[in-house]
């Protein structure tokens, strides 16, 4: 029908479609404004419209207007009975108006036309919604400002903080609180974001020694959260008990780490070092005089045997049998990061509470079932062997001086009677400095509640913390000493070692190793460069209060410190870069702060393994270097190193290649038994 300029046609064209509405139908049709051309096409229905609506026509040019593919539903009006309503031509006022009738009641179908029928209102919705949500990812962000402390001018990312790149696998996570760390600039400390939690990252040694000493009872815990429930055996590993039941436990563990114990497990670790020796010779010899090996997995099986050995009492054969030995398998499937570990410690670092709700757990079935059993069996061993000798007499227990043997013997007897006489020592609880930390009390920790999952969940953790740390420390000790300046310092503590070997009647013993000054330097120095766990983290348990500020950090809040961009700030370690052992000598150690190197952590939570690591491995160096000559081996070592960005110890890409040869040797040594 022609519009025409009277009002009796739009009159007309009103009543014919009112028509419809009368029947209680709801007509639907879009707001729209013509452009300047001939013909538009209004398609699809998008909201119901209300009784007189008003379509208006904003153009005074001939136009033609269509309505078609109205959506065909029940209680809506059918396109077929929307006609053409032909063309014609607005008068003076602009426009005119077609009143639409409209039923009664309304519909959800309705509802969503009207949002989502119109682009542009689909479009406005989504920027709204948009930002809304950005808003609502952003508002963690402001707990750092809101306290007064001084912020990062790195702007965190919604969820993932300030650590996305570690999150998603794109950097190694001590690398990316490294960079936070030179980001700070002059800062004594920062607030950042890990993931959503707020984080505050300290770079001052006076703050640092409160946190980690002073005030250790403040900031007694490490920050993660494992929940018992999900993942037993790693939430009752010493590392991550919590509150007092670390302290009783910490208690009961002291004892089996002192020097008197680590002497004698000396044999027990030189048998593994003599299979290294073993190893060795016959790719040698194999090789026409001179092999290249890569030394990260020779020393990846080295210390799976001596933990075996050593915390179990078994010989797993690792190096000579690496794809055989359940050990070496459990091993690489404990520091293996696969997708689900990944996503593990996104979500840890993210939202502990979403881990435990999924679920999820950081340690697989497979090695939490084999240690269980294993443990088991190890555990009911010693103790019929301990029940023996005390009634038959006799010393049926005494082949036994593994960890397992010692936590049973010391929950059997008790401290004063689980000690041998080859083991006393006048620092039996001076281990890691606990008795300065108060640790320890007068009255010996009970086992009454010590269950077979707290002794497997040690021993778990020991196997798991102990051999590959201490393998990525004796893989970068012979890298620097194979090359450069280090081949000059690698002959040096090799003539050091044959000095003190003569001095101790050709043997290898504790006392000797002690002695070996330029040696313990070379591995302080490589510490140093090469912190195989770069961070350090407290949770606040209660309020605290900086000293000389007007700044609290609250319960609940995060403390972290980076090693790696500490222990090569050129302020604390001038030239940081350089591999100098002789910056631990005495006269020049003591220029250095003690609270600046923390290879090891701070405080009463400092690694208990610490000297069953340092005795590995000075022990595995020093029985090398007195058999072989170490060179880098350029062709295969990609120079400069790179490290894996998905790894929880420190790696390279490529791994280290060097060419070993026998060293002339002017003496043979031998272990003291």
């Amino acid at each position: 029908m022609p519009l025409s300029r009277n009002a009796n046609s739009r009159e007309n064209l009103c009543g014919k479609v009112g028509r419809y509405g009368e029947e209680g139908r709801k007509v639907s049709c879009r707001f729209f404004n013509f452009p300047a051309r001939q013909c538009t096409r209004v398609s699809g229905a998008s909201f119901p419209l209300p009784p007189s609506t008003q379509i208006h026509l904003a153009h005074e040019k001939p136009l033609t207007l269509i309505l078609s593919s109205l959506e065909h539903t029940r209680g809506l009006l059918s396109a077929s009975h929307v006609s053409d309503l032909g063309s014609g031509t607005c008068n003076g006022s602009r426009g005119f108006g077609v009143s639409i009738g409209s039923g009664s009641g309304t519909s959800m179908e309705g509802q969503r036309e009207f949002f989502f029928g119109d682009w542009r209102m689909t479009c406005t919705l989504l920027v709204v919604a948009a930002f809304a949500l950005y808003h609502y990812l952003m508002s963690p962000f402001d707990y750092w400002k809101k306290r007064g402390f001084p912020e990062l001018a790195i702007r965190p990312v919604p969820i993932f903080g300030h650590t996305l790149k570690m999150m998603i696998g794109q950097q190694y996570f001590a690398d990316a609180f490294s960079e936070l760390h030179r980001a700070a600039g002059e800062k004594k400390y920062v607030g950042i974001y890990v993931g959503n939690q707020p984080c505050l990252l300290v770079k001052d040694l006076d703050i640092m020694r409160q946190i980690f000493i002073k005030e250790s009872n403040t900031f007694m815990d490490r920050a993660f959260e494992i929940d018992e429930d999900v993942d037993p055996l790693n939430a009752k590993g010493l590392s991550n008990l919590k509150g007092q039941r670390w302290k009783e436990m910490r208690a009961r563990l002291s004892p089996t780490f002192t020097s008197g114990r680590m002497r004698a497990m000396l044999p027990l670790m030189q048998a593994c070092a003599d299979d290294l020796v073993q190893c060795f010779s016959k790719q040698v010899e194999e090789d026409g005089g001179e092999a290249t090996v890569e030394i990260k997995e020779v020393f990846m099986c080295f210390s799976t045997d001596v933990i075996a050995t050593c915390a179990f009492g078994v010989q797993c054969d690792a190096l000579n049998n690496p794809e055989t030995s359940k050990f070496r398998q459990m091993g690489k499937l404990t520091f293996q990061l696969t997708l689900k570990r990944t996503i593990v410690i996104a979500l840890l670092l993210f939202s502990p509470r979403l881990l435990k709700w999924l679920g999820l757990k950081f340690s697989d079935d497979e090695s939490s079932n084999f240690f269980r059993e294993f443990v088991r069996r190890m555990v009911e061993q010693r103790e019929r062997a301990i029940e023996q000798e005390e009634n038959e007499g006799g010393e049926n227990a005494s082949q036994y001086r593994d960890f397992i043997y010692n936590l049973v013997s010391l929950k059997k007897r008790g401290l004063k009677h689980g000690v041998r006489k080859d083991e006393e020592d006048d620092d039996e609880l001076e281990a890691l400095g606990s008795s300065k930390s108060g640790e320890h009390s007068a009255e010996e920790p009970s086992w009454t509640n010590v269950s077979l999952d707290d002794l497997t969940a040690q021993a778990m953790q020991f196997f798991s913390a102990g051999f590959e740390t201490t393998a990525t420390l004796l893989s970068f000790a012979l890298f620097e000493l194979s090359s450069g300046e280090g081949v000059g310092i690698q002959r040096r503590v090799a003539e050091e070692v044959e000095r003190v070997v003569k001095e101790e009647g050709g043997k290898i013993t504790y006392e000797g190793l002690k002695k070996m000054h330029l040696l313990e330097r070379v591995l302080c120095e490589t510490l140093r460069l090469y912190p195989p766990v770069g961070l350090l983290n407290r949770l606040a348990l209660q309020v605290y209060h900086l000293p000389g500020t007007n700044l609290t950090i609250e319960k609940g809040a995060q403390v972290t410190v980076a090693l790696p961009a500490m222990h090569r700030d050129e302020s604390i370690f001038p030239n940081p870069n350089r591999f100098d052992p002789d910056r631990f000598l005495p006269e020049n150690k003591q220029k250095i702060d003690q609270i600046a190197f923390l290879p090891f952590g701070a405080g009463p939570r400092s690694c208990i393994g610490q000297r069953f690591a340092q005795t590995q491995a000075r022990l595995g160096l020093a029985t090398l270097l007195l058999r072989f000559e170490f060179q880098l081996c350029r062709e295969k070592t990609k120079l400069p190193l790179t490290f894996k960005k998905r790894a929880m110890i420190l790696g390279t890409d490529q791994g280290i290649w060097l060419n070993i040869k026998l060293r002339n040797q002017t003496s043979s040594t031998e272990t003291e038994p």
